[in-house]
């Protein structure tokens, strides 16, 4: 066990490192004209309310103690309601091109996204392989943010994908 977690502590490190050089050479200065900066309001606007109307939900199904209501810790379901929301701002802003900075390239936050999504992929298979998916009945935080996460940051990364691609078909046109 204590393998793990060195090895998960190494993975970190490392992709704090990789982080760090990345935005060392970067551009520090990016800005957004008026029209983007107005989008990101509405981004935050719908993503806070989704948030909102999500943790809403998920109090009265976990207050109702509706049958199968004490499956879900906590924690699991207020993750999975910020989740939601940011994956709603991040794919708002995405879809009206206002999610980078003007001249910003989004090739690095592809590479970031698809790095999330692969490292917790492979924590959420590892586990599943375990049989640590759901043993005590409940669906818990620690056995399911990985999933939860893959998950959100797949979304995110399917929508970079896709407007990177509709981009360069605008270009060639």
């Amino acid at each position: 066990m204590a393998v793990e977690y060195i090895t998960g502590f190494i993975i970190c490190f490392v992709l704090i490192a990789v982080i760090a050089m990345a935005k060392r050479g970067s551009n520090r200065n990016i800005s957004y004209d008026e029209m983007q900066l107005r989008i990101r309001g509405d981004g935050y606007k719908v993503g806070f309310t989704t948030l909102l109307i999500s943790l809403v939900l998920f109090i009265f199904y976990y207050a109702m103690e509706l049958p199968g209501s004490r499956s879900l810790e906590p924690a699991l379901g207020l993750f999975l309601a910020l989740m939601i929301g940011l994956v709603t701002f991040a794919v708002y802003c995405i879809n009206k091109d206002a999610f980078f900075g003007v001249g910003q390239n989004g090739k690095r936050y592809i590479t970031l996204c698809a790095l999330i999504v692969v490292i917790n992929v492979i924590s959420a298979v590892s586990r599943f392989m375990e049989g640590e998916a759901n043993e005590t009945g409940t669906l818990s935080f620690s056995r399911w943010n990985s999933p939860i996460m893959a998950v959100g940051f797949g979304i995110i990364l399917i929508s970079l994908l896709a407007k990177s691609a509709g981009t360069k078909d605008e270009a060639d046109e």
